[in-house]
């Protein structure tokens, strides 16, 4: 069962006495929904900003066993957006501990100011739940503020897909991979015999760009055919080339979302699918060792892994392509952060796009993270007609900005500080001066 509980908007970020009589509050308000039913029932939670920390705290009050499912979004986990008041850090400490609901984080990315986002961005056991940025969410694909993902109606819709789908699972584990089935980036065939096949003869490993989503895939020889289970199915956008990414509706028609599919094996291969394919070919993986790709031919989908290139969420990145333009295909820039092992975060970019820039949240206190995996691009395009350079450079003066948006409380504690040094300083002199004259 959903229920809402409105908190009429206090500002609890300032006040841990404000939020323990939230928590206290939503215990009450579950108890008297669960008092309406005859039979034992369990409750979801969704809480947005301070409300996910309110419920996180609900959770230590004897509500972990009277909810199923916690969904947060946008919330703060790691860290307050202010420390003001010392009762709010007692409450993070509190809700460090694992609890019994699945628990699953939104984050809204560097759209979101209100709050930095790596605090969002809890690394949590696959057995507890996941964190999914908008931007790697399929059909959202892109950042989403503070206020904005309450009403965002590509959140919106995903968010109500997941909560009613997740009505029928009985366990844990079940609401877990319903949740990732419908928030997280790949996709499982779904083994329809009635759509029309192809076959195709590849080898080693291959890529390809659908429309619609492929139904099976087959291996073939001498007229025996067995279904292929190492394989990688993901959604992304389909791009209009002169149009604006995300364009207005993305997300929301199944003609904005396309499909690659990637698979090794050599032979004939018979793939389910309506519709003709964008295109099919080479997939090649690639380690670059500087900070500049040239590509070695064509290929349908590359995966470009730099390790050497240091990911951090204090650090952004600009990264110029150089592409062989096609009139009706723009090349699929996807970059993936690897900084977290249960964090999904990726973002999408046009190739023909002015400025490409690359940032990464590491989920970490105080945002700097000293295990960087490296940085990883996919490059999506026509063999024809696709990228053939990438170049990453540092860009010094936006590392700086995300610096001190990172780091503003500090400076704003840093100054008030000294401020109020300075006060005291100065009424001591002045009642020092008054004692004299006496």
């Amino acid at each position: 069962m959903l229920t809402p509980v409105d908190l009429n908007e206090d500002f609890n970020a300032f006040l841990g006495d404000l939020i323990r009589d939230q928590a206290t509050f939503l215990v009450h308000c579950v108890r008297l929904v669960q008092g309406l039913y005859d039979d034992p029932v369990q409750i979801t939670l969704i809480g947005h900003s301070m409300g996910g920390i309110v419920a996180r705290l609900a959770m230590t009050m004897g509500l972990d066993d009277a909810v199923d499912v916690l969904l947060t979004m946008s919330t703060p986990h790691l860290v307050p957006p202010a420390t003001m008041d010392p009762q709010i850090e007692a409450i993070y400490r509190e809700i460090r501990g694992s609890i019994s609901p699945a628990l699953l984080s939104v984050c809204g990315g560097v759209a979101d100011t209100q709050i930095a986002s790596d605090a969002c961005a809890l690394d949590l056991n696959p057995s507890e739940g996941f964190t999914i940025f908008t931007t790697g969410m399929p059909g959202v694909w892109t950042g989403v503020d503070h206020q904005a993902m309450v009403w965002c109606h590509q959140v919106r819709s995903k968010i109500a897909r997941v909560l009613l789908e997740m009505t029928r699972d009985r366990s844990k584990s079940e609401r877990i991979a319903t949740a990732s089935k419908w928030l997280l980036p790949g996709v499982r065939l779904t083994g329809s015999a009635e759509q029309p096949h192809r076959i195709h003869t590849i080898k080693g490993p291959t890529t390809f760009l659908t429309r619609q989503p492929p139904g099976s895939l087959e291996l073939c020889e001498a007229g025996d055919c067995s279904p292929i289970e190492d394989y990688k199915l993901e959604q992304i956008p389909l791009l209009r080339p002169g149009r604006p990414f995300p364009i207005p509706g993305e997300g929301i028609q199944a003609s904005d979302i396309g499909y690659a599919l990637t698979m090794n094996v050599t032979g004939s291969v018979r793939l389910r699918c309506e519709g003709e394919d964008i295109a099919h070919g080479q997939s090649v993986t690639i380690t670059s060792l500087t900070n500049e790709w040239i590509a070695p031919g064509p290929a349908v989908h590359y995966q470009v892994y730099f390790p050497d290139i240091r990911v951090s969420s204090l650090f952004a990145y600009r990264v110029e392509i150089e592409a062989v333009s096609c009139p009706d295909d723009v090349p699929l820039i996807k970059h993936s952060s690897l900084s977290n092992s249960n964090v999904y975060e990726s973002r999408f970019f046009p190739a023909d796009a002015p400025a490409i820039l690359f940032h990464s949240h590491t989920g970490s206190a105080p945002f700097s993270s000293l295990h960087s995996r490296g940085l990883l691009v996919d490059i999506y395009q026509l063999a024809e007609c696709g990228v053939r350079r990438v170049t990453i450079r540092r860009e010094y003066w936006r590392s700086l900005a995300k610096a001190v948006s990172r780091y503003r409380m500090g400076v704003i504690a840093w100054t008030m500080g000294w401020s109020t040094a300075i006060a005291a300083v100065q009424q001591e002199g002045f009642d020092f001066s008054e004692h004299m004259r006496e």
